[in-house]
């Protein structure tokens, strides 16, 4: 964390890896099961965030390390977001 204005505002970066479980998988158009799924996926998040007083802002991005199907498709995921929240 880096202090800008006496801590009032503070910017940081992150990374760090997250797990993620398939649990269920719905009816859909394309006929996947539960069994096309892998159930576990590992993903890479980089980002980095702007604390102002109470308030959080937070952008980044988080990348698949495997797919997301087991056949042949290439089903890796990625996904770029964004965080806005009130820390008590």
């Amino acid at each position: 964390m880096i202090p800008v204005a006496n801590g009032i505002i503070n910017l940081r970066f992150f990374a760090g890896v997250e797990p993620a479980f398939a649990i269920d998988v719905s009816d859909n158009d394309f006929g996947y099961t539960k069994d096309d799924i892998n159930a576990t996926l590992v993903y890479g998040t980089l980002g980095a965030g702007l604390d102002l007083s109470l308030f959080l802002f937070e952008i980044g991005y988080s990348e698949g390390f495997g797919d997301v199907l087991k056949n042949d498709i290439k089903s890796k995921p990625g996904e770029a977001f964004l965080n806005v929240g009130i820390r008590f």
